[in-house]
């Protein structure tokens, strides 16, 4: 990096094709902060995405405005990782910042951002290996009526995607007919259910609900405020395998919920933890301990969407379908989408992000 670079920072606001439903409410539109990094003519891109239900906090606007600034005014790459690295840095902001760095520093490498991500000295860990050019991914299902999310979810099927996570909420009664709507239409299919924190008050009624219709796994349950022991004791009640997701939000944190049985399997965002070479070295680490895990983006734009895509086909022993399949809720986006084919992501060979597209205008 030298004097003289470039860095932007972009508001967007895009809406959704169909809502999307889930614990938190139902979403309409998308919003975000695109964020621009040019090196020298190289080009990278990230973004910075709040929780789809909390639109765009002014704190964190402001938060990245004042990355945005104190990035303008250092001359070196150092200088700009050491920026990035500050502890204080929310994870959300720092996310978007360092992808953008990561995917210049790739594109002046003349490397796709995954090969540059596994030869890149932040990710020692990584030197050496592979990178995959397709991702395994799973689909997802939001339709409130079971009769409309079982069409949808043969839809999917026929697609390709054979794994499938649906988004339940507090009504179990209603949650236990879309689920069993989309089991009768799909017996054999995999089924991910997604709780969003939403059964703190009572797990046990739910795992009960849902239990006949055997769930590949249960995400977060309860509250990520809940101890390592309240969680460990309700993983120990369901009738499938716990993967945490909100709870994950750092290595240390993650290390203590699985040393108290608290999760089987850990969901990997690198919104929540801090940009790709972070989510790596989390990853990293469960492989290490051979836990399972999968990698998701948070509803983030085609940008959030290569970006984490990218880092999903760098991280090692990733065995099951990652959550990566949700281009299909944006009506109108920042850039062209991985193509998803027979229940796959393909990745291109274009260096840094990979995504390709017009940039001007955003919305």
């Amino acid at each position: 990096m030298r004097c003289g670079d470039v860095w932007e920072l972009r508001p967007y606001r895009l809406a959704l094709s169909e809502p999307y439903r889930w614990a938190k409410g139902e979403n309409a539109q998308r919003q975000g902060l695109l964020v621009r990094c040019v090196l020298g003519g190289a080009v990278g891109f990230g973004e910075v995405a709040p929780p789809p239900n909390l639109g765009m906090p002014l704190e964190v606007r402001r938060a990245a405005e004042a990355v945005l600034l104190a990035l303008r005014a250092v001359c070196s790459r150092e200088a700009a990782w050491a920026l990035l690295d500050a502890p204080e840095l929310g994870s959300r902001v720092r996310c978007g910042f360092a992808t953008a760095l990561l995917a210049a520093e790739a594109a002046a490498a003349a490397l796709p951002l995954r090969h540059y991500l596994v030869a890149c000295d932040r990710l020692e860990a990584l030197q050496g290996k592979g990178a995959r050019d397709k991702i395994l991914v799973n689909g997802l299902l939001t339709d409130r009526e079971p009769a409309t999310l079982a069409r949808h979810a043969e839809t999917l099927a026929a697609e390709g995607l054979t794994t499938l996570k649906i988004k339940c909420g507090a009504d179990d009664a209603l949650d236990a007919a879309r689920v069993a709507a989309v089991r009768a239409a799909l017996p054999s299919a995999a089924l991910r259910l997604d709780a969003n924190e939403a059964w703190s008050a009572d797990p046990l009624r739910y795992f009960r609900a849902f239990a006949p219709f055997k769930p590949a796994y249960i995400e977060q349950p309860l509250n990520a405020s809940a101890t390592p022991g309240e969680l460990a004791a309700a993983a120990r009640e369901a009738p499938c395998p716990v993967f945490l997701d909100e709870s994950a939000s750092a290595w240390t944190v993650i290390e203590t919920l699985l040393d108290a049985g608290a999760g089987a399997g850990i969901v990997l965002k690198p919104q929540r933890l801090g940009g790709p070479d972070r989510t790596l070295s989390v990853a990293v680490q469960l492989a290490a301990r051979g836990t399972p895990y999968v990698i998701t983006n948070s509803l983030e734009s085609a940008v959030g969407l290569w970006a984490t895509a990218q880092t999903a086909a760098a991280a090692p022993a990733l065995a099951l379908p990652c959550g990566l399949a949700t281009a299909r809720y944006f009506g109108s986006d920042l850039a062209a989408p991985p193509k998803l084919v027979s229940g796959e992501l393909l990745l291109n060979q274009t260096p840094g992000l990979g995504a390709e597209g017009s940039w001007e205008g955003v919305p």
